[in-house]
């Protein structure tokens, strides 16, 4: 319902089906409907929704340079790895940074959890996060 009533309220941006999904299922889950829409819309009107979701390219870019610097400093070994394999970092990170990683863990309360830091850090936990999921998974 949140959705539809989203879209009613911002039909430029519409309806990307799915990354608001998860997003709002996260917070009807939680919250009463209407407080669920009012965080809803608070949400994606903060850090790089609206700019993912009109798909604002420099916005993008700036992003997966960030995200690849960051992953270059902490580990080259995977940086070099992705680029021989011609794997773009933007494969994966706009859809973790879309859905705030909702898609990626079963378990509600550590995604609550990971939203609750996230909503205290800011956007650049959700590159914490992407970096600890990537050096996790190529050494398992």
């Amino acid at each position: 319902m949140i959705l539809r009533m989203f879209v009613f309220y911002r039909p430029d941006i519409g309806y990307v089906k799915e990354s608001m999904i998860y997003l709002g299922s996260m917070l009807v889950r939680n919250l009463r409907e209407y407080e669920a829409f009012s965080c809803f819309i608070n949400l994606l009107h903060s850090y790089h929704f609206l700019s993912f979701f009109r798909g604002d390219i420099r916005e993008i870019e700036w992003r997966v340079r960030f995200f690849d610097e960051l992953l270059l400093g902490i580990n080259p070994i995977i940086y070099h790895h992705f680029k021989a394999l011609e794997l773009s970092s933007e494969c994966f990170l706009m859809h973790w940074f879309l859905s705030l990683f909702t898609n990626c863990f079963q378990n509600e309360s550590f995604v609550a959890r990971l939203w609750d830091n996230f909503l205290l850090e800011g956007e650049l936990f959700a590159f914490k996060i992407g970096l600890a999921i990537i050096v996790n998974l190529f050494f398992l």
